[in-house]
């Protein structure tokens, strides 16, 4: 009704996910690029969370509509009572028509259908919708699915789509071997709060608004994002009923009272919410104007695995592959992959924090807090961090730590080296540590423009990741430790 009162052609913000209106986001575009990666890397199982409304749908279409003339794709959204009901719906999808009703026949179907789509050049890919919905039994029996393949490839890439209750329900001890599997994991965020005012510009212009700036003014966009917190469902929702509302009242654009109005009959509240938790000061300092951390605190973060680098730590690296290897640092850099859950993950081994702390004239007890806090964030769930570069050899990483050291003089991030499973390995220099995935967002912001660095990407500490010394501190910390 309010479509020509603003010189639309079509209503901008309609809740049922539209590809014509997907809007490419930090986070549903890093979402869409790993689940791609994953399928076309065969990265085993892909896992995608997000809180309602936060257009996880909308990120599977994308996908979707990439992948449909390379790949086979079938779509489950339905909830599903049992594994013989999916491998039903699953042969449905590719075209596969079956009456049996027993799971030795179906999968013998199934596996024939996949292995004819092989044959072809075609890849098959199984989404599971609202997979937070399915119980521990059938995702236990989702994990067999991987077991169809061929010498060198699975035949079924499975990707795992739900909100937050399916990392509680993956994390479940019985589902230990699925999780083994899982090679990207991702979590799609709110929008930031000029993610939000380009979101609803973009929609506009899309719905043919000559001026969509116009229409949803800077300042009523803000207060759509206080009110929304960033979700688009929602943002959809109190934009719309606002249209309405300035149509009601004769006005040409959405102001400061229609959105309050709005948010009144959609009974939002508004809130603020700009906690972030992470290891470093940066970080909490750009949010809230804090100062960064003591330069003290930073020598003791690296110098405190000094025991893991000269004793042990480094000898379960020395079980997977040579790390005495001379070969020439390679720059080349890896997309970043999601790690494990809390229980896969290794924890951070206790030090003897003492011993080190006269040398560094620190405070022991600060110290153990601020690594404790390390290990707790590790413990609760995905740590995140800034991956800075890839290496074939140990030694090129050291190198790369100890330029970075000298050209950045107050450096104040934890750095860590990640060895990956490929064959050869990748040694995977990684900055941070934060609890939050947001906090982290903002560190790889930071670390390109006020550091000049060329490549940031947000990745998560996977459980090889290990801290990472410059060259020379090791040798004060491992005298000091064996004393």
């Amino acid at each position: 009704m309010y479509l020509q009162h603003f010189g639309l052609s079509d209503r901008p913000f309609r809740i049922v996910p539209s590809q014509r209106y997907f809007f490419v986001s930090e986070t549903h575009d890093e979402g869409r690029a790993l689940i791609l990666y994953g399928i076309r890397e065969n990265r085993g199982f892909i896992v995608a969370t997000g809180d309602v409304g936060l257009g996880k749908t909308t990120v599977l279409l994308s996908v979707v509509n990439e992948l449909e003339s390379e790949m086979d794709v079938a779509i489950i959204v339905n909830p599903i009572d049992s594994f013989d009901q999916l491998l039903h719906m699953i042969c449905e999808e590719l075209g596969v028509s079956v009456r049996d009703t027993d799971e030795a026949t179906l999968m013998a179907h199934l596996n024939t259908a996949l292995m004819a789509s092989y044959a072809k050049g075609r890849g098959c890919v199984l989404m599971l919708d609202e997979a937070q919905n399915l119980s521990i039994e059938v995702l236990e029996k989702v994990r067999t699915l991987s077991n169809l393949q061929t010498e060198d490839a699975s035949l079924l890439q499975i990707v795992l789509v739900g909100q937050p209750e399916l990392t509680a329900k993956l994390n479940d001890h019985r589902l230990r071997q699925l999780r083994q599997r899982i090679g990207v994991w991702h979590e799609i965020l709110p929008l930031e709060s000029d993610d939000t005012a380009d979101y609803l510009w973009h929609r506009l212009a899309l719905s043919g608004a000559p001026d969509p700036r116009a229409i949803a003014k800077p300042r009523s966009c803000k207060l759509i994002h206080e009110y929304t917190h960033g979700i688009p469902r929602l943002i959809n929702q109190i934009a719309d009923t606002a249209l309405v509302v300035a149509y009601g009242q004769g006005s040409r654009s959405i102001e400061i009272a229609h959105v309050h109005e709005a948010a009144a009959e959609l009974r939002l509240e508004e809130e603020f919410d700009d906690s972030l938790v992470g290891v470093s000061g940066r970080a909490r300092g750009a949010s809230r104007g804090s100062r960064k951390l003591p330069r003290w605190l930073v020598a003791v973060l690296l110098g405190i695995v000094v025991v893991l680098v000269a004793g042990a730590a480094w000898q379960q690296f020395g079980d997977q592959i040579d790390l005495t290897s001379d070969e020439a640092a390679d720059d080349t850099v890896l997309a970043g992959l999601a790690s494990p859950p809390a229980q896969e993950r290794s924890e951070i081994a206790p030090v003897q924090i003492e011993a080190v702390a006269p040398a560094l004239d620190i405070d022991a007890v600060a110290l153990h807090s601020a690594y404790r806090q390390v290990q707790q964030s590790r413990a609760r769930g995905p740590v995140y961090g800034v991956h800075l570069a890839s290496f074939r050899g140990l030694a090129g990483a050291q190198d790369y730590v100890d330029a970075l050291m000298r050209e950045h003089a107050g450096w104040d991030e934890p750095l860590f080296v990640e060895v990956t499973a490929d064959r050869p390995a990748w040694f995977r220099v990684i900055a941070g540590g934060y609890a939050q995935r947001r906090a982290a967002l903002k560190q790889v912001r930071q670390m390109k423009s006020e550091l000049g660095l060329g490549y940031a990407q947000l990745t998560q500490l996977g459980p090889t990741a290990k801290p990472m010394l410059p060259s020379g501190l090791e040798s004060m910390g491992a005298d000091d430790n064996d004393e």
